[in-house]
């Protein structure tokens, strides 16, 4: 295969470690490396999170994640940011996308119903461990759904921003859940992997929409939930804020 490295951008609560375990077994069944074992390797603990293998998509986090890169190694990561959210790192950013634009970084997008992921974050936050940073970092970013629709704003400009850029596959939550066929034919075109299809079918059969596996919190993810929780004048300020960019990402009010 290729050398390559291939980065998901999802917006959080969209389902990124769901679909990043995903992209990874398919990437490792076509000959790839396993970017968490990598970071044992190069001692990245510091730059790359366990589990899910995490990034920042800035120097000096990208640099230290691409040593196994240049070291001949492909391998599967993911990112909640984006470069355009660094606005003074521009070597960075050239950085970045002329990985991209040369073909040596293949980057997809993953978003979900901004409404959705709001809720799910805020609920996140609110019933997580007391001692889960994510759970802490949702408690300050959503402490309850108006003071948080501001910062998921910012995630769906990333989302319109994916969705518009050439070289980069976009995914919505709602269609892996309910189209998953569809999509996962455009992921592995997108990949340029030719797995035969029962090695296809084997690494799907452990990441079907609603099958349990580990816990991750796609198993039980609905769509539209947001308006049997949210109360009307949440629902109402929801709109009015993302109501310009829903349409470009194939929603309705």
């Amino acid at each position: 295969m290729k050398r390559n490295i291939v980065l998901l951008a999802g917006m959080p609560r969209a389902g990124t470690s769901w679909v990043y375990h995903l992209i990874s077994a398919l990437w490792q069944a076509a000959g790839g490396d396993d970017a968490l074992d990598l970071r044992r390797r190069y001692h990245l603990e510091r730059w790359m999170s366990p589990g899910d293998a995490l990034i920042r998509p800035v120097l000096p986090d990208l640099g230290f994640v691409l040593l196994p890169w240049v070291c001949g190694h492909s391998f599967v990561v993911k990112t909640h940011g984006w470069p355009t959210n660094y606005p003074r790192r521009l070597v960075s950013r050239r950085l970045f996308f002329g990985l991209m634009n040369t073909g040596r970084m293949k980057v997809v997008g993953l978003y979900r119903d901004p409404r959705d992921a709001l809720l799910s974050a805020w609920e996140y936050g609110k019933h997580g461990h007391p001692k889960s940073m994510a759970a802490r970092a949702f408690r300050r970013s959503v402490p309850d759904i108006p003071s948080g629709i501001p910062w998921m704003l910012g995630r769906v400009r990333d989302a319109v921003r994916w969705r518009q850029h050439p070289l980069i596959l976009t995914l919505r939550y709602e269609d892996l859940r309910y189209d998953f066929a569809t999509q996962i034919d455009r992921l592995l075109a997108f990949l340029d992997l030719h797995l035969a299809p029962e090695v296809v079918q084997s690494v799907l059969a452990s990441y079907q929409p609603g099958k349990p596996s580990g816990g991750m919190h796609f198993n039980k993810g609905v769509t539209g939930r947001f308006r049997d929780v949210l109360t009307p004048e949440e629902i109402a300020l929801c709109n009015r804020a993302f109501g310009p960019y829903l349409p470009l990402l194939g929603y309705e009010e």
